[in-house]
């Protein structure tokens, strides 16, 4: 029998939405406000749950952590047909979403990305030289 619950709600994180340029963003938050914020971007056919048993981890360590949902995953919108789905435009899209929700603060930015996560923060980095840390990717198999 297969298991269809849904995953739990990581524990000391909030569920919110945000609307950027017309799209519902689905994101989870937590952590210490004054600490180092940490992004974290899901993969190709995920969410930003696929982070579930590492966000809790990375709060006790001390950090802030912003896991949102790409568009077109999870509980963010899913808008028909094929703009804003490029590596770009996610990445502007999150840069969008990290300004308007004030995550940043006076830090630097940790990125970690997942699969297909990686392109769009591949691309963050060079735009924002002295707003961002450190981007970590990884390919699971």
């Amino acid at each position: 029998m297969l298991d269809t619950a849904l995953p739990p709600t990581p524990p000391g994180f909030t569920s919110a939405i945000a609307i950027i340029g017309g799209v519902r963003l689905h994101y989870w938050i937590g952590g210490e406000p004054n600490g180092t914020p940490v992004l974290l971007w899901h993969g190709f056919l995920s969410t930003s749950l696929a982070w579930r048993k590492v966000m809790p981890l990375l709060v006790q360590a001390g950090y802030r952590v912003l896991a949102p949902d790409m568009r077109g995953y999870g509980d963010s919108d899913k808008p028909a047909g094929t703009n804003g789905y490029d590596a770009r435009a996610l990445a502007q899209e999150f840069r969008a979403l990290v300004h308007q929700i004030g995550f940043l603060g006076p830090r630097p930015l940790l990125l970690a990305a997942h699969d297909m996560g990686a392109p769009p923060a591949l691309l963050w980095p060079p735009t924002i030289p002295r707003k961002w840390q450190d981007c970590s990717t990884l390919k699971l198999r």
